[in-house]
């Protein structure tokens, strides 16, 4: 009797010790159900502001850099089972800054341009870039931003014609720092 109320207590014991890491947890902005072709027009999913925009500068990888240009041309594209929307030249624009512990980014896109011609970058507060990513391919694809433990204030999506299907905020300490709504809540634990 002894041995077994030892053996229960070791064993007790043994497990508090072996706690297993929490997983972390995923913000999805799924893309299916974007309001409009027009630019400048914000839109909110899981709690995060999103918008089209003027290119910039930054995202073109030729030397001969056209003027701003924002154009959407359709909200919900689908292909394979995937929806979201398809445009270009244009930037998405999602702001972060109500997202605390963010730690990768994960963009599903499909490249209908040249490979490298869409393009993923990351911003803290000051605007300056912290990664940035692009295409590697002309099919559907994984970008993947780490930005190392720095406060993501920005994400912008440069596509010179993309069709973008999901993005996932991941980070083992994800919170919400601004205001929190359910479907923020609701996200975390699809």
């Amino acid at each position: 009797m002894k041995n077994s109320r030892l053996a229960k207590i070791c064993f007790l014991a043994v497990s508090a010790l072996c706690v297993l890491p929490a997983a972390a947890a995923t913000i999805t902005l799924d893309l299916e159900t974007v309001p409009s072709t027009a630019c400048d027009v914000e839109w909110v999913e899981a709690g995060i502001p999103l918008w089209f925009g003027s290119t910039t500068p930054e995202d073109f990888y030729w030397s001969l850099v056209p003027s701003p240009t924002c154009n959407v041309i359709n909200a919900s594209l689908s292909n394979g089972g995937r929806t979201g929307p398809y445009y270009g030249p244009a930037r998405l624009i999602a702001d972060l800054s109500g997202v605390g512990g963010i730690q990768t980014i994960e963009i599903d896109l499909y490249e209908a341009h040249d490979p490298g011609s869409t393009r993923a970058f990351v911003y803290d507060a000051g605007g300056s870039s912290l990664e940035s990513a692009f295409s590697f391919a002309d099919q559907n694809q994984t970008l993947t931003l780490t930005p190392g433990g720095a406060h993501v204030e920005t994400l912008a999506i440069s596509a010179q014609e993309s069709a973008v299907w999901e993005i996932r905020l991941i980070g083992d300490g994800l919170v919400g720092t601004g205001l929190t709504t359910f479907g923020a809540i609701k996200s975390i634990y699809r």
